[in-house]
């Protein structure tokens, strides 16, 4: 008796299943073809963590494809023509000329710049799965979530503009850059690079620049004290002292290329322990955003760096 109960009950059950409650589940989703709609593409992850931080995302729709400032003839570029899957961009190349590594230019107020928007997969040119640059995406949504949101705020980040390829045509051979920080506007320009790790690098690098620009002096006496003696930012090489070539540009992109590299790179501190003048450079970096920051919220830096 007892067990026909149970199985009456049982039937009973399977009979009056409830409903599936779809309110909260999000377009494409519904789409039970599609075993990957419910992954978290690049950009939705940015748009939490740019919300998070209160940044505004720019990303580029089949209306409006091309980010420009104070250029007098920006070539013309048809909406989404760019950005579309099947004729990508050479990434970090121009047209007909071999690749120039090169990872920003100071972005001085009236200079000109263009950033050819990454496609925001979010809309119906797009609706299901991620585009070609998630990886690159997911990398910058990654790094910016690493810094708490007081330290945007102290690097004065407003704006992030997510593009396939960026050109400063004042900067020396008109090269396509990686990034730029522009302080005047208080946006950071990223390009989706062939690396996702490249990606993580340059929001380092241009996010450091910012906070520099608000967290120090035009000629910073201090940091400058710490290079090797006799030595001139562009004139000559040294052998310590630098995290590579490109940190002896100048003292802005000395600073930008040591705090990235703090963040990135895991044997930082083995250098470090080898070169008493980096060392010195990584601590005063710590300093500096330890003096911006609330009582706590530097832990980022030391739990990265763990030999400061």
């Amino acid at each position: 008796m007892r067990l026909a109960v149970a199985v009456v009950l049982v039937l009973a059950g399977c009979g009056h299943a409830a409903p599936r409650d779809v309110r909260n589940v999000p377009f494409p989703t519904l789409e039970k073809d599609r075993p990957d709609a419910r992954r978290v593409t690049g950009t939705i992850a940015l748009r939490r963590v740019a919300e998070r931080g209160q940044i505004a995302l720019e990303l580029g729709t089949n209306s409006h494809a091309l980010l420009a400032f104070d250029c007098a003839d920006p070539p013309p570029v048809a909406p989404g023509s760019q950005l579309s899957p099947g004729a990508p961009r050479s990434p970090g190349s121009s047209p007909g000329s071999p690749r120039r590594p090169r990872l920003d230019v100071p972005a001085t107020p009236r200079a000109c710049y263009r950033c050819v928007l990454a496609m925001d997969d979010a809309g119906p040119q797009n609706p299901y799965g991620p585009q070609p640059h998630d990886a690159s995406l997911l990398m910058i949504a990654r790094t910016l979530h690493r810094y708490p949101p007081s330290f945007v705020r102290a690097a004065r980040l407003e704006a992030l503009a997510v593009c396939t390829s960026i050109e400063a045509p004042a900067s020396a051979d008109l090269e396509h850059l990686d990034g730029l920080a522009d302080g005047h506007r208080r946006r950071m320009l990223v390009r989706v690079a062939d690396s996702a790790d490249r990606a993580g690098v340059v929001v380092h690098h241009e996010i450091y620049h910012l906070f520099d620009e608000v967290s120090s002096a035009e000629v910073d006496a201090p940091w400058i004290a710490l290079n090797p003696r006799d030595f001139t930012y562009g004139v000559a090489k040294a052998t310590s002292g630098f995290v590579d070539d490109y940190a002896q540009t100048n003292a802005r992109e000395d600073k930008a290329s040591t705090f990235a590299a703090m963040m990135t790179e895991d044997d930082f501190c083995a250098r470090a322990a080898a070169d008493p003048i980096l060392l010195g450079k990584a601590r005063l970096i710590a300093e500096r955003i330890a003096n911006r920051l609330p009582r706590g919220d530097a832990a980022f830096v030391r739990d990265r760096v763990r030999c400061l």
